[in-house]
């Protein structure tokens, strides 16, 4: 449980991702135009996120984020997408 040992938040040992390019916000883990999915926001590029979650589709790879902002949506992994592990952070 992250609240026990004094640390400061779950998020420290999950890793972050750093967007290339700006990059949909999406609400559920499909293609955009795919029906009941909403574009949440277009995140600029160079904004970064705890991944929360991976999601795989038949054809996409999403990411479930939080935003240092506290926005969370799901955004379709991207080739050029930096992912740095906790312990890289240091």
């Amino acid at each position: 449980m992250c609240l026990i040992m004094g640390a400061a938040s779950c998020s420290e040992k999950k890793p972050t991702i750093i967007l290339p390019e700006p990059t949909e916000l999406l609400q559920i883990a499909r293609h955009k135009n795919a029906p009941g999915n909403k574009v949440l926001a277009v995140l600029e590029k160079g904004t970064s996120g705890v991944i929360l979650d991976t999601t795989y589709s038949k054809s996409f790879m999403f990411y479930k984020i939080k935003t240092n902002d506290g926005r969370i949506g799901y955004v379709m992994a991207l080739e050029n997408m930096k992912i740095v592990k906790p312990a890289d952070r240091r």
